[in-house]
Order: structure tokens, then C-alpha cells, then sequence
């Protein structure tokens, strides 16, 4: 998938619109008014950061539209917000504000790789004292379980890839001005924090399974479907 997009970027010019086209050539063009709008913000921005960089000036657009204009440059007298999320949060909330959320992130996406590494276990959502190879299950059986097991890895990865797009494009602005865009925002992050947490839920309850060498059952619970596959083994 990745030499394929490569391959097509040479045809890209002839397939999206020429506004598109133009302005991704304009980027860093200085005499381009929304590079260099957006590079003043980010100039005195840091101006401002530099001399908040404890405590913040205050969230909101009250705040900085007071204390903006000390800082403002002559062709850049006013800006809603600094085009950049991170640099935001500090003039918001000082260090410790971006500190939070970057733990924040760090612990989100720490529990998300932890269970896309336990589900790379084949012996998963079957009961702990029973092997992957020990378990002679029929072909329903096993293409419930890897069925099982993709389902979770997609629920938990594409909230998360959700929240990687949006951290790259704070890069370049402030992604949290609009609210109904930082409420999405919230709740997509928490989807997969929930994603991850009610993914691990099931996978511990396999591993807790009713391991008895007389008679066992493997219960495979699909998840995107809200729906229960049940294979049984009687002695």
C-alpha cells in the first residue's frame, strides 16, 4: 500500500482540483498570505510562550486576545489562536499542561500496544490451561477465532490512528478552536481508550476459561457484532 501511494503521487496533479494542487506547491512560499499569516502566528506565538512557559496564560479566547496584541507582529496584529496545538497548550496551560497530555498520550497508546501484543498470541480467547495446539477445534471454530481476534485489533487501531492524524495536524494548527471538531476529538480518543479496555476484558475472561480435562468450552465472543460464537468440545 505504501509503494502504491508513492507510485501515484506523480498522477496526483491530475486528479485533485487545481485549489488543492496549488496550494500544497505554495507551501513555504513566503509571499504565499496563508504561509506567511500563519508563520507570523507561529513567531509570536513563541514570543508568548517564552514568557508564559510556567503557568499559562488561561484557556480561552478571552485570554489571548488580550495578551496577543503585546506580542503581535506589525503584519500579523491579530490571530484567533497560534496554529499550533502544542505550542497552544503551553501558552494556555504553561509546561505541565502539555506535560499531562503528553502522558496522557504516552499511557493511551501503551495500553493499545500491549493488547495488540497479547492478541499476536495464537493461544488467546481459550481457556488458560488449554494450548492453541492442544485444542482440536473444527474449521468454524477456528475462523471465529482469527475472525475474533482481527475484529478486536481493528476496533482498538482505528480510534487510535483517528488520534494520529489529528496529533500530526496540530503540527500546523490548532485543531482544538472548534469545538465541535475537539469535541469529535474527545471522544474518538475515548473510544479507543474503550476499545482497548473491553477488548483486554475479553481476553482476560478467555484466559480465566473453565480449563477442565473432562469437558471444556471456547467461547468466542464477536465484538464488532455483538454476537456470541460458541465452540464445545464434550468428552
Amino acid at each position: 500500500l505504501v509503494l502504491g501511494g508513492v507510485a501515484a503521487l506523480p498522477f496526483l496533479p491530475a486528479i485533485l482540483p487545481a485549489s488543492i494542487v496549488s496550494r500544497y506547491f505554495d507551501i513555504g512560499n513566503m509571499a504565499d498570505t496563508s504561509t506567511s499569516y500563519r508563520v507570523g502566528g507561529w513567531q509570536a506565538s513563541l514570543a508568548m510562550l517564552k514568557d508564559n512557559i510556567l503557568a499559562g496564560i488561561g484557556v480561552g479566547g478571552d485570554a489571548w486576545s488580550k495578551v496577543y496584541p503585546q506580542y503581535s507582529l506589525l503584519a500579523m496584529e491579530s490571530t484567533p489562536h497560534a496554529h499550533n496545538l502544542y505550542i497552544q497548550l503551553v501558552i494556555d496551560l504553561g509546561i505541565m499542561g502539555l506535560a499531562a497530555y503528553l502522558f496522557f498520550l504516552f499511557f493511551l497508546y501503551q495500553s493499545g500496544f500491549t493488547f495488540f501484543s497479547r492478541l499476536s498470541d495464537e493461544g488467546l480467547l481459550l481457556p488458560e490451561s488449554l494450548g492453541a495446539e492442544d485444542v482440536p477445534r473444527s474449521v468454524d471454530a477456528n475462523r471465529n477465532i482469527r475472525r475474533t481476534r482481527s475484529d478486536l485489533r481493528i476496533m482498538a487501531a482505528a480510534p487510535l490512528c483517528g488520534v494520529i492524524a489529528v496529533l500530526v495536524q496540530g503540527m500546523v494548527e490548532n485543531i482544538w478552536y472548534n469545538y465541535r471538531v475537539y469535541l469529535m476529538i474527545w471522544l474518538v480518543t475515548g473510544l479507543a481508550s474503550a476499545a482497548v479496555r473491553t477488548g483486554t476484558a475479553l481476553v482476560d475472561e478467555s484466559e480465566r476459561g473453565e480449563g477442565d480435562s473432562e469437558a471444556y468450552t471456547v467461547d468466542v465472543m464477536h465484538f464488532s457484532r455483538g454476537s456470541e460464537n460458541k465452540a464445545k468440545k464434550s468428552p
